[in-house]
């Protein structure tokens, strides 16, 4: 018993050292961030403009590093800094590097090559922020060294002034929306790095020969399920593997993960999520390897995808990650594009876009679908609506104008009729696929690309109401997205409520590439909650509050007028009854996919998300609890979990 005793008085003592060793490792880490920090702007003056700063993402083997290459190779005369997880794995010449640094090794970032056109490549020595210190720091030096020296060559003049530009690339696995909100919390935290530098353009390269596969891929972004998107080769896998064999668990946790651009980092996430993501949260998309590609159809397609996830990014195609003006890529928008942006403002774009194409596809004026008045009074859509007692769902979606029905009757069957003649029957040849290469019957289907039943007629458009989802019957519509992550868990007795979805509606949203959008949720009146679908993951973020719980004078003002563009009355006051105004609660949903910009198609998803919506008897019950949330919650469920976000 006392060997026991002691042994545990040991396992005690070990564990406290443990964790007072953490608790001195990430204070040094903090301390540390901040002194370089404070010793950054050592140096500056209130003259000194900032750095703009470029993030560069995609998946390994899409070129990033080819592109580092060629702008540290520039003869543009700009002087960039590149930071990077590993200097060794961007092959700098050795002929470029530059003999002699102009400030003392120890001064300068560890890892850190020189080239001798005035560019700089480092390795990422810990947090972020951190090493971008280490970099101002160092073109401080430079600077001051330039302007002592006597010396009238221009080109070592140039060598020694400082940078004009500074490059982050992050690993293949790294989300740029959590990498654009540290700079963003930096700015708004008036951390004193932020005088020096701006984040200035978002970049991300795409490789053309997988971006399809990957786009459809249903494997996790997890070492175990996708390596090649951590390691180049098994020697790089196994040996990331056993650096970090002697590191204790609660030491790795705290440091989320291995490097601190997310190297090794686990993600809940698939590969066709971080794929959608990184091409969304970007000013320029560099369509890579265009030359590897069969044909040129496939080029434009992947084109109209990239659009269609981000309708305001500069597309550019390259072969080798070059590009001819790299002004066109560096500092191309000022820090005024996706760099400033966030869910919200990311949000808007899509929904404008959508209504823009919708108007070129139809000839007509979009709304975005917009017509599920929440207040009392007459519809006038041509839509047949129930009695208020009924118990039968309110059908309050699609706006008339964006539909035009091409074809009022649907048929099923295939006419086989060769003489026949009648335009309303369906003469649709459904042979089988020839791969005979020297077949000439003009009867026989030919086609030889692999991906087009995935991107022909790929499309978007809007869905939006002012009534709530009941949580129940939109869990089980969930239930039909393409998705293998996320899908919510209903108890027993939400099972007996199951909704009879039509065949053509599980069809269709089970040809979903990307959803996304607001949801406002009958279990409370407070919550405003995001649908993000992509590929095959789906997830309910909470963002925070609906503007309208909160009394105009604790708006921003600044913001004032785009917080009320999302509101059914401008003139809204806080202590507004619910049939006057809800104020800026919605449905606001983007739906990109096969068939999306098919007027039938939209009626068919539009009418099985109408269903989804409260009846007007559980209107009336939501709006009796309405100041209630546990009543709300209690009166109408909810089987879908939500992660609360902040970007």
């Amino acid at each position: 018993a006392e060997i026991r005793v002691r042994k545990r008085e040991q396992q005690n003592m070990k564990s406290s050292i443990r964790q007072h060793y953490l608790q001195i490792i990430m204070l040094v880490y903090h301390i540390t961030g901040l002194f370089l920090s404070v010793q950054a702007l050592a140096y500056a003056n209130s003259n000194k403009p900032s750095i703009p700063i470029t993030i560069l993402s995609g998946f390994l083997g899409s070129g990033k590093t080819t592109f580092l290459q060629h702008l540290l190779q520039n003869q543009d005369g700009l002087r960039i800094a590149v930071i990077v997880n590993d200097v060794a794995n961007v092959n700098i010449d050795s002929k470029l590097v530059r003999g002699q640094s102009v400030v003392n090794d120890s001064v300068g970032p560890a890892g850190m090559v020189e080239l001798a056109n005035g560019c700089a490549c480092c390795s990422l020595a810990g947090e972020l922020l951190a090493s971008v210190s280490e970099l101002i720091t160092l073109s401080d030096l430079r600077e001051q060294a330039a302007a002592y020296d006597d010396d009238d060559d221009d080109s070592e003049t140039q060598l020694q002034g400082g940078f004009d530009h500074i490059v982050v690339e992050l690993s293949g696995v790294s989300d740029p929306r959590a990498i654009r909100a540290n700079f963003q919390e930096a700015q708004m935290y008036g951390m004193p790095l932020m005088e020096r530098v701006q984040l200035d353009t978002m970049v991300t390269v795409v490789d053309c020969t997988s971006f399809l596969q990957n786009l459809r891929s249903a494997k996790g972004a997890t070492t175990k399920d996708s390596p090649e998107l951590f390691y180049r080769d098994d020697a790089e896998r196994e040996a990331a593997s056993s650096d970090w064999d002697d590191v204790p668990a609660q030491l790795m946790q705290a440091l989320g993960g291995v490097g601190g651009m997310g190297m090794e980092m686990e993600h809940e996430s698939g590969v066709s999520e971080l794929l959608i993501d990184q091409t969304e949260v970007a000013d320029v998309v560099l369509l890579n390897k265009v030359d590897q590609v069969e044909n040129d159809r496939t080029i434009d397609e992947i084109k109209d995808i990239v659009q269609l996830l981000n309708p305001k990014a500069k597309v550019i195609q390259t072969q080798f990650g070059r590009v001819g003006d790299i002004k066109s890529v560096l500092g191309a928008f000022g820090g005024l594009g996706a760099a400033d942006a966030g869910t919200v403002d990311d949000h808007k774009d899509a929904v404008e876009a959508a209504k823009a194409a919708e108007k070129h596809d139809h000839g007509v004026e979009s709304s975005a679908h917009d017509h599920s008045h929440i207040h009392e009074h007459t519809h006038s859509h041509g839509h047949s609506h129930i009695d208020v007692d009924s118990k039968e769902v309110i059908s309050t979606t699609h706006d008339d104008s964006h539909r035009h029905d091409h074809s009022t009757v649907e048929h099923n069957d295939v006419c086989n009729e060769p003489n026949c003649t009648d335009p309303t029957h369906d003469h649709s040849h459904n042979h089988e696929v020839c791969d005979d290469p020297n077949c000439t019957d003009h009867t026989h289907d030919h086609s030889h690309d692999h991906h087009a039943n995935f991107i022909d007629s790929i499309g978007t458009f809007v869905y939006s109401a002012r009534r709530p989802f009941h949580p129940n019957r939109l869990s089980q519509l969930i239930a039909h997205l393409p998705v293998s992550r996320g899908i919510p868990t209903m108890e027993q007795e939400d099972r007996n409520q199951q909704i009879d979805f039509s065949d053509d509606a599980k069809k269709y949203l089970g040809k979903l590439l990307r959803s996304k959008g607001f949801v406002w949720l009958a279990n409370s009146n407070v919550a405003a909650n995001y649908w993000a679908h992509a590929g095959a993951s789906f997830e309910m973020q909470c963002l925070g509050s609906w503007w309208a719980t909160l009394p105009r004078e604790q708006w921003p003002v600044e913001a004032t007028a785009a917080i009320l563009s999302d509101f059914d009355n401008v003139d809204f006051n806080y202590d507004m009854d619910l049939n006057a105004s809800v104020g800026d609660r919605r449905q606001e949903l983007v739906f990109i996919g096969t068939g999306m910009g098919d007027a039938s198609v939209q009626k068919v998803l539009g009418d099985t998300l109408d269903r989804c919506l409260l009846t007007y008897e559980e209107w009336d019950a939501y709006k009796s609890c309405a100041d209630d949330e546990e009543k709300l919650n209690a009166t109408f469920g909810n089987p879908i979990r939500a992660r609360i976000v902040s970007y």
